[in-house]
């Protein structure tokens, strides 16, 4: 009765067109790391994947935000709603009887210190109880996926203090502002500490002549660098003499082995009629740590969500014979403020690490 319900095995094969050449692909192997993730939220005593890069006589291919995640995600998610209805029990409830939990490893022999993917399940059910009206005559129902990222452990950077005449202090760092706000939480950080107003703290990115090396931004490795940087340069700081500057870098290990789940619950209407869909609203739950930027966080699931919407239900590259026919934005398709769903998120606090 206990192995009721239980997933025993998965196996994976992913074959991704390459395009051309592997000229755009920032990794030497040429892969999409999120592919052989697949499956990774949940217990499973067997698992074989096998991710193929195929060159073809196409447009070449090139890497965007945890490639080959989405992809993999919702091919098991989807393989996950049919084995329910095959075994007759709910969706949730065979997610709930094969998500892990503390101490156990996951598809990769990895034990994380902490795993909070029901509370994180339950988080997100809860949010999404109430009933969302649809059209008349529409068929309704409700999607759930779950995923899990594991949080980068290490990130090598450097960042420079120097003293201005007028108090304040310039912060040098060696990883670009991309637009995710990642300055602005460094700016705050470095003047709570210093206890000088934010003003009063101008960060700087500078050649790399000027500091030591940076990865870049990336990977998920820009908060956890810049977090470990700027408490590197805060002790140097208070350590520094008769010096108007202090250079540090870091490239060390956090020492705590975390993923961080998601799990987002659509409810979605269909016209029986045309087969138009409308997706009514979107819950996205979250097992976080410390937030250093509650606007700049929002912006990033929010955003998240949209392009998974994007890719769901209005973008389509439409490449025929090696050309690309969607040449615009405007034939592409990205999803605007207008056709995005009601988003509410709830976050999960207390996370272990740097979630």
């Amino acid at each position: 009765w206990t192995q009721v319900g239980r997933l025993q095995a998965l196996r994976v094969d992913a074959v991704v067109d390459g395009g051309e050449y592997a000229g755009f692909k920032p990794r030497a192997k040429v892969d999409l790391s999120g592919l052989v993730d697949a499956g990774s939220p949940y217990r499973m005593p067997a698992v074989y994947s096998e991710a193929r890069i195929a060159y073809t006589n196409s447009v070449p291919r090139g890497h965007m935000r945890a490639p080959g995640a989405p992809q993999a995600t919702f091919a098991v998610e989807s393989a996950l709603d049919e084995l329910a209805l095959e075994a007759g029990l709910p969706p949730v409830e065979l997610r709930r009887r094969n998500l892990l939990g503390d101490g156990e490893p996951n598809i990769h022999g990895v034990t994380w210190a902490q795993c909070r993917a029901l509370e994180t399940l339950d988080a997100a059910l809860g949010a999404a109880s109430s009933s969302c009206p649809a059209p008349a005559g529409w068929l309704t129902g409700t999607g759930i996926g779950v995923y899990d990222r594991r949080t980068t452990r290490a990130a090598r950077t450097s960042l420079r203090l120097v003293a201005e005449a007028d108090g304040g202090v310039r912060a040098e760092v060696a990883v670009p502002e991309t637009g995710t706000g990642s300055h602005t939480v460094a700016r705050r950080i470095l003047a709570d500490a210093l206890g000088l107003p934010d003003e009063a703290v101008r960060v700087v990115h500078v050649p790399t002549h000027q500091l030591p090396y940076d990865r870049g931004a990336g990977g998920s490795r820009v908060s956890v660098g810049l977090g470990s940087v700027v408490a590197a340069a805060i002790k140097a700081w208070g350590d520094r003499g008769d010096r108007d500057a202090v250079t540090v870098e870091v490239d060390e290990d956090m020492g705590v082995d975390v993923t961080s789940y998601c799990v987002q619950v659509a409810d979605v209407a269909v016209d029986p009629d045309t087969g138009a869909v409308r997706v009514l609203r979107l819950v996205t739950a979250v097992d976080v740590a410390e937030v250093l930027s509650p606007v700049a966080h929002s912006m990033q699931l929010d955003g998240g969500t949209a392009m998974g919407y994007g890719f769901a239900l209005l973008e389509d590259l439409h490449v025929q014979a090696g050309q690309v026919w969607s040449g615009t934005l405007g034939e592409f398709k990205l999803p605007s403020i207008r056709d995005l769903p009601p988003l509410r998120t709830v976050l999960v606090p207390g996370g272990r690490g740097v979630g």
